[in-house]
């Protein structure tokens, strides 16, 4: 799938103007981010809400994850969808994607770069939270070794528009 022709494609129809809400609501609330814990390094998308039924009627647009209930304070609940992993973070921007504004498919694009081209092994004691102190371990392209052994295909139109 090319992503850059589906936005010249884009019809006017009920299911695509669920689309567009969605990626407005998303790119107001939501964020893309490449995180490293203390035993693996991660890509996730996440979005919260206060209201419940914003956030189904969003989740019903991307259809992966489920709506979290959680505190944000002792008095206050809030929602999250959040979803982790290179292929669950591509299925739930897919169907948003031709419609994000350009600061989201940047930051998406960057966070699945960072997560595709991510140290080999774990990270290292002194690496939280996707800051990297001192110098990091050499990447799997730094090492020479061949990106698709690594990558699953969903790059090849993720990142078309770099």
């Amino acid at each position: 799938m090319d992503i850059q022709h589906e936005t010249e494609r884009v019809q006017p129809n009920r299911r695509n103007l669920e689309r567009a809400w969605a990626a407005g609501f998303f790119d107001g609330e939501g964020c893309t981010f490449y995180r490293a814990y203390r035993d693996h390094y991660s890509v996730e998308v996440s979005i919260s809400q206060v209201n419940p039924r914003t956030l189904n009627r969003f989740h019903e647009v991307v259809r992966i994850g489920k709506p979290q209930e959680g505190k944000m304070r002792p008095s206050r609940t809030i929602w999250k969808l959040r979803v982790y992993g290179w292929d669950k973070c591509i299925t739930f921007l897919k169907p948003i994607w031709p419609f994000l504004s350009d600061e989201k498919r940047t930051q998406a694009l960057k966070a699945l770069m960072q997560y595709a081209f991510r140290p080999l092994g774990k990270p290292p004691n002194n690496m939280r939270k996707g800051w990297h102190a001192g110098a990091p371990k050499k990447s799997r392209f730094e090492l020479g070794i061949g990106i698709r052994q690594y990558v699953p295909p969903p790059i090849q139109y993720s990142l078309k528009e770099l």
